[in-house]
């Protein structure tokens, strides 16, 4: 039997172009952080100023995509929790459809392709949702590493004038 490939909005109503977006944005954060990286040797005041002017408008951009997966975590900071449950229930109805007995297709429903896949989608929406969250906490704490480096890097900039 072929396997069908299932979209993000086969169990969520979320654009697959939204979870593409922010995956994007990510990539364009990778970036900024390691032109940062590589400038923190120069401790030039412009530079950090310019990589924090970069950093700050990608994380308001990736901030407002991502608050179009928060709505999918519950008060227990826990994803999906009752996607997964309207999976199941409609993982059952059709097994009943096809004329098994509620016993057996609460047993059965775990084994069903219907269920499976898609639970192995909401898996990985899952981990991509908890990767873009911490990532976005550490892209914060970077933010905060840079506004140090500017004032390390102004601090020793005025020094070096009245030297």
């Amino acid at each position: 039997m072929e396997k069908v490939k299932l979209r993000v909005s086969d169990v969520i109503p979320l654009k697959e172009t939204t979870v593409k977006d922010i995956s994007d944005s990510l990539g364009r954060l990778a970036n900024i952080a390691k032109d940062y990286y590589e400038a923190s040797d120069d401790f030039d005041v412009n530079s950090f100023e310019r990589i924090k002017r970069s950093l700050l408008g990608e994380l308001q951009y990736i901030n407002t995509l991502y608050s179009k997966t928060r709505c999918y975590k519950n008060e227990n900071h826990t994803y999906l929790v009752s996607q997964r449950k309207a999976i199941k229930g409609a993982a059952i109805k059709i097994l009943l459809d096809q004329g098994m007995k509620i016993t057996a297709a609460e047993v059965m429903v775990y084994n069903s392709p219907y269920y499976k896949d898609r639970m192995d989608l909401m898996e990985d929406l899952v981990q991509f949702f908890l990767k873009t969250e911490h990532l976005i906490e550490h892209y914060n704490q970077l933010t905060h590493a840079i506004i140090q480096s500017i004032s390390v890097a102004s601090r020793e900039r005025s020094q070096s004038i009245h030297i």
